[in-house]
């Protein structure tokens, strides 16, 4: 997996940045969700917990 960093928007010299996890073809088929599968996020004792809604 791999995390992806770009600028999402600029006004004068603030720059505020976007982020994108990447998860790899095998881990999406293991868990049956696509592009539209609706998730869930939470911090659970510093990890980024993704789950199914």
């Amino acid at each position: 997996m791999r995390i992806n960093k770009r600028v999402n928007r600029r006004e004068g010299k603030n720059v505020w940045y976007k982020y994108g996890i990447t998860i790899p073809n095998s881990v999406m088929s293991d868990l049956d969700w696509d592009e539209t599968t609706p998730v869930n996020i939470e911090i659970k004792n510093g990890k980024i917990v993704i789950s199914r809604l």
